[in-house]
């Protein structure tokens, strides 16, 4: 997974936090919150999986050809 898509994803959970609040909708306000926390304290291992997953699929691939 790229970085870029990884802040699209942290920033679109926000906005949806912030739309949520302004609904009164504490509850489901938060839990967006939580999860743009998460995924923001995850990039890294995120970027990492992805790196290491495209890395064995191109070695399953030479290996085939």
């Amino acid at each position: 997974m790229k970085q870029e898509r990884i802040v699209e994803i942290i920033e679109l959970y926000r906005h949806r936090a912030k739309a949520a609040r302004e609904a009164s909708l504490l509850d489901k306000s938060r839990e967006m919150d939580d999860f743009a926390d998460f995924v923001e304290k995850n990039s890294g291992s995120f970027l990492e999986d992805a790196y290491t997953k495209e890395s064995e699929l191109w070695e399953e691939y030479d290996n085939d050809y």
